[in-house]
């Protein structure tokens, strides 16, 4: 019982002596200075805290864009093109694929042997039309070239054509407008010259499948 009286005496002589060494170096009164600002900091309130305030997302609208959402059906889609106002007429698939297979046939029955192209009018074909890569071969291709349309009348039309990328522009358009070429419309281009095109035009039909009387005597 001695010797544990003793050892607690003895331990706390220690800490009397290194709490001593502590005060002497100053190292006590840095940790209470310590600890004093440290419990001030946690007491400070936080001003200007602005909470932010999140809704709900529905995930079937999440969207990249920053902008605001305009909702469009697929009617007003074609009637706020802004290349044209006649290019209006929403056309079905039925409607369009109709005008698309009377042209295909009309090309496939060509006997001049003249390279053709078939291209089904969208609304912005009204302001410059490409030619496929694979006609583009059998165009000049100078930078800008005068070529001719001719219609399935002879009357004729003057338009630039940029060879380096395979449109027709400046006076396509007034082909175009005096055409009334709208949306589903389908076209048969043919190179009768190396500057002179000649177009064919299958409008849309209301009867779908319907082949016009004029359009079998031009194959012949």
């Amino acid at each position: 019982m001695s010797q544990g009286n003793s050892y607690e005496e003895a331990r706390k002589q220690r800490l009397e002596d290194n709490k001593r060494r502590f005060q002497e170096l100053g190292v006590l009164k840095m940790a209470n200075s310590l600890s004093n600002v440290i419990r001030k900091k946690n007491k400070t309130p936080v001003k200007n805290q602005v909470k932010s305030k999140t809704t709900p997302v529905n995930p079937d609208f999440v969207r990249h864009s920053s902008r605001p959402r305009k909702q469009v059906t697929y009617s007003e889609r074609f009637k706020n093109c802004k290349t044209s106002n006649i290019a209006t007429r929403v056309v079905t698939y039925a409607k369009r694929s109709d005008a698309l297979n009377r042209a295909m046939s009309f090309q496939s029955g060509l006997l001049s042997g003249n390279p053709s192209f078939v291209k089904s009018m969208l609304p912005s074909h009204i302001g410059m039309l490409s030619v496929p890569l694979e006609i583009r071969n059998h165009l000049p291709r100078e930078t800008k070239v005068r070529i001719v349309l001719e219609d399935e009348d002879g009357s004729v039309y003057e338009t630039d054509y940029r060879g380096v990328y395979g449109h027709l522009t400046i006076g396509w358009k007034t082909f175009f407008m005096d055409h009334k070429l709208d949306n589903g419309d389908a076209l048969v281009i043919e190179i009768i010259e190396p500057t002179r095109l000649k177009v064919h035009i299958f409008k849309v039909s209301n009867d779908v499948g319907e082949v016009k009387a004029d359009e079998l005597n031009q194959r012949k």
